[in-house]
């Protein structure tokens, strides 16, 4: 089952919850998409329709890097790259109901998140850090 953590990180894109939990480091997603590169970004991501990463990445203490996939067309997807480099489109099962996450094996649209509660999750994160 997905912690609290990780699925904030896969549905509002804050990975501060989930560097509490884990520990890491916090990066720009810039690097993220460096490490795997573009050819690698097209197939995980749905560019076509608006996709990309949210600002910010986690690398975790152990290797694995964690960034939501901003949410123009899914609420709950996130890119995993494993400790091996192997990058992975995943969801965190928030939609579903069951918080357990699997890899996205085909894109399910289910309208993404409407912005005013992109933009709700954006003020609480300023007035209380979570």
């Amino acid at each position: 089952v997905a912690s609290k953590g990780l699925i904030l990180l896969a549905t509002t894109g804050n990975p501060d919850p989930l560097q509490k939990e884990i520990g890491g480091t916090v990066v720009p997603s810039s690097e993220l998409e460096s490490k795997v590169g573009a050819k690698t970004m097209a197939t995980l991501l749905k560019l076509d329709k608006g996709e990309q990463l949210a600002p910010k990445s986690l690398i975790a203490p152990t290797g694995e890097w964690y960034n939501m996939v901003a949410p123009t067309i899914t609420k709950d997807n996130f890119i995993l790259i494993d400790k091996t480099g192997v990058a992975r489109r995943m969801s965190v099962g928030a939609v579903a109901g069951d918080n357990r996450p699997t890899i996205v094996a085909q894109v399910k649209e289910d309208g993404g998140t409407p912005w005013y509660v992109e933009f709700w999750y954006w003020i609480r994160q300023k007035l209380t850090g979570q």
